[in-house]
């Protein structure tokens, strides 16, 4: 759920981040109590604050007032992460990158550890998922001259499990929503429910191409073996963007149903919004990061 504005970012005009070492400043600043607890002041002399990094100024006994963002500001905090960062400012900066966790493998309750040591704990090469998530997150993409910190392996895993996702999960959840929120003994409703099915049958046939033909293909390459039948350009050339046949569906249900309860409605479209989203990030991972990689894998006919 990644909003698709965010991956033309380049994150030039963000502040440096703080690094490991900035979370134990409150022991010096405020003694042992603050060290035990572990928590983080990112800027200035403030009270600390237990969780994923916010203080307050001293003079102040809660929180700020509320001020309205600028326009280039987002609700997402902007930046490049590293193995030393914590994986709960991660989170806490990015909540959408709980998506990338589970399509890795990595579960919670990781504590303080840094992203780094989850990767580690999780059996996760941390270069492919900061690749990710710097990509997502900041629209860092791998330099094209030098992909080799890059895990075709993690990245095919990572794949397959958005798949899964997708039409085992996601898809069918929004569906029964759906039929939940609209009238289905209107025409317009049956309407919305054929068209919502012939999209998922349209996913459904893009991920199973990929799974059956381009994975595949891949994993061959990296057992040194190069198929004469195929290349990622193929792929390349042919990868349509799917997530774009679901604007047709919101414009449908916006303009032409009169909803009796807009509660039910407004939280089906707020779903297709975020899938949307997260289809164009999932298409993203697959044109920036997977197809360079293994155009790069095909030059060096060996595995990477």
């Amino acid at each position: 759920t990644f909003p698709p504005q965010r991956l033309s970012l380049n994150g030039s005009n963000r502040p440096p981040r703080p690094t490991r070492k900035a979370a134990e400043e409150p022991a010096r600043r405020f003694g042992p109590a603050a060290e035990g607890s572990r928590f983080r002041v990112r800027s200035g002399d403030g009270i600390p604050v237990p969780g994923c990094g916010r203080a307050y100024p001293a003079k102040h006994s809660g929180p700020p007032a509320p001020r309205r963002l600028q326009n280039d500001e987002t609700m997402y905090r902007i930046g490049k992460y590293d193995v030393d960062d914590r994986m709960c400012d991660l989170v806490c900066d990015n909540y959408p990158v709980l998506l990338v966790m589970s399509r890795f493998g990595i579960s919670l309750g990781f504590g303080d550890a840094t992203i780094g040591e989850v990767c580690r704990a999780a059996g996760v090469d941390a270069a492919t998922f900061l690749a990710v998530v710097n990509m997502l997150t900041a629209g860092e993409a791998m330099p094209a001259d030098d992909p080799s910190g890059l895990s075709v392996e993690a990245l095919l895993g990572y794949l397959h499990n958005s798949h899964g996702y997708f039409l085992d999960f996601r898809l069918p959840a929004i569906r029964r929503k759906l039929i939940e929120a609209i009238d289905c003994s209107s025409d317009v409703a049956l309407v919305v429910i054929r068209f919502f099915d012939a999209y998922v049958a349209e996913v459904q046939k893009h991920m199973a191409y990929e799974e059956g033909r381009v994975f595949p293909y891949v994993q061959a390459l990296l057992t040194g073996t190069r198929p004469d039948d195929y290349s990622i350009d193929v792929f390349s050339r042919h990868h349509d963007q799917v997530e774009s046949k679901l604007s047709e569906l919101k414009r449908i249900l916006i303009r032409y149903y009169p909803a009796q309860g807009t509660n039910e409605l407004n939280s089906v479209l707020f779903d297709l919004f975020t899938c949307e989203q997260d289809l164009a990030s999932h298409n993203a991972v697959e044109d920036r990061l997977l197809t360079p990689a293994i155009r790069r894998l095909e030059q060096k006919g060996g595995p990477q």
